[in-house]
């Protein structure tokens, strides 16, 4: 995680947190598993309101037949959490 601090150099001027990413890779792509995890997903990291704890990015593969998410979280708990049980 890299972050650009220019613009943040007055005292007290804190950048603002920088997100926790997981990287999730579907090798190969199974659309019946992919659903199957996405369920999972919004089962455990959305809250009453239907707030996400989290958000994702698909970045272009450069393999056919597989596709990346990187999930991205605020806590860096629920980041342990989804690696420990989600990561492939």
């Amino acid at each position: 995680m890299g972050a650009d601090l220019q613009g943040h150099k007055e005292e007290g001027n804190q950048p603002p947190p920088q997100p926790h990413y997981v990287r999730v890779t579907f090798d190969p792509y199974d659309h019946d598993q992919v659903q199957e995890f996405w369920g999972k997903i919004r089962e455990e990291f959305s809250n009453k309101n239907d707030v996400y704890r989290c958000s994702y990015s698909c970045p272009t593969s450069h393999k056919p037949n597989v596709w990346i998410v990187d999930f991205r979280f605020r806590d860096i708990e629920d980041a342990i959490i989804f690696g420990l049980k989600y990561s492939r």
